[in-house]
C-alpha cells in the first residue's frame, strides 16, 4: 500500500495546439520506495468518478472545480493554487484506508496503471 503522497514539480506542456498542465506526484510506498507519476487534472476527475461517492463525502475528499480554459489557468499562480488543492485531495484520499487500498487509487498512483 501507499504511505504518503506528495507533489513535486509541475509543468505546462504543449501537445499539438492544446496547452495543459501536468502534475508530478511522488508517492512513498509502505516499503520505502518512491514512485513518480505524472497526471493531468482530467486524470484526477476520472479517479474521482470511480471512487465511492458516499465514502468521499464522509471524509470530505473534494476535487477542485474545473475551470473553463483560459491562458490564466496556466499562470504560475493558478498552477500553484491548483497544485495545493490537488495535494489536499490526494492526501485526504490516502488518509482513508478504504480509499487508499481501492484498485482505482492504486492504478492512479502507478506509472503505467492509469
Amino acid at each position: 500500500p501507499f504511505r504518503s503522497g506528495g507533489f513535486g514539480a509541475f509543468g505546462a506542456f504543449e501537445a499539438r495546439t492544446e496547452r495543459f498542465a501536468v502534475y508530478c506526484i511522488r508517492v512513498e510506498t509502505a516499503d520505502g520506495a518512491t514512485i513518480t507519476v505524472w497526471r493531468r487534472y482530467m486524470d484526477f476527475c476520472k479517479l474521482h468518478a470511480m471512487l465511492d461517492d458516499d465514502h468521499c463525502r464522509s471524509i470530505q475528499a473534494r476535487l477542485p472545480p474545473k475551470h473553463v480554459f483560459s491562458m490564466l489557468q496556466l499562470s504560475p499562480q493558478f498552477l500553484l493554487a491548483r497544485q495545493a488543492q490537488l495535494q489536499h485531495y490526494l492526501t485526504t484520499i490516502l488518509s482513508s484506508s478504504a480509499l487508499a487500498d481501492d484498485v482505482a487509487v492504486r492504478a492512479f498512483l502507478t506509472p503505467k496503471g492509469y
